[in-house]
């Protein structure tokens, strides 16, 4: 989508990219699972996305839980932790960087859930044991672990 603005407003791409963006840990009330979407390409993800101009972080987290698992948030969120991430992912592989803020929130394992308007590659929503996720089961990002580690610690606070 970044690509898409700068052609809107005939600017040049920059050759470093910095993107930021929100995820959101997401535990059950016992805080022994953990709301992931699984992919289509077989990789397990966070809720979040990028902030949309003019938003704080908690407006595109609220948003993007809306967007992405039909539910409109209105509690708590805690700010965890921020990561960077670099990689090269533009079709003339310039390095981009992006910034995640994560945060942690409650949400009862009963709400409905809809991935009707979530990301395009989501193919489902999954209430995942806290085990799973730091075992060779689940193909999860190496960074999304550390973040659900730091979460962890803080809500032991």
């Amino acid at each position: 989508m970044t690509r898409e603005i700068y052609k809107k407003i005939d600017v040049e791409y920059p050759d470093d990219l910095w993107e930021v963006a929100v995820k959101a840990v997401i535990f059950n009330p016992e805080k022994t699972k953990i709301l992931l979407p699984l992919y289509d390409y077989g990789v397990y993800g966070m809720v979040g996305g990028h902030l949309d101009h003019g938003e704080n972080f908690d407006e595109t987290l609220r948003r993007e839980i809306k967007e992405e698992i039909g539910v409109d948030f209105t509690g708590e969120i805690t700010e965890v932790t921020v990561t960077k991430r670099e990689y090269a992912r533009q079709p003339d592989n310039r390095e981009s960087h992006k910034i995640y803020v994560i945060y942690s929130l409650i949400l009862p394992e009963d709400t409905k859930l809809s991935i009707e308007k979530g990301g395009e590659s989501t193919v489902s929503l999954d209430w995942v044991p806290l085990d799973d996720i730091f075992s060779d089961k689940l193909n999860i990002f190496e960074g999304y672990k550390n973040a659900i580690k730091k979460a962890l610690e803080r809500k032991e606070k």
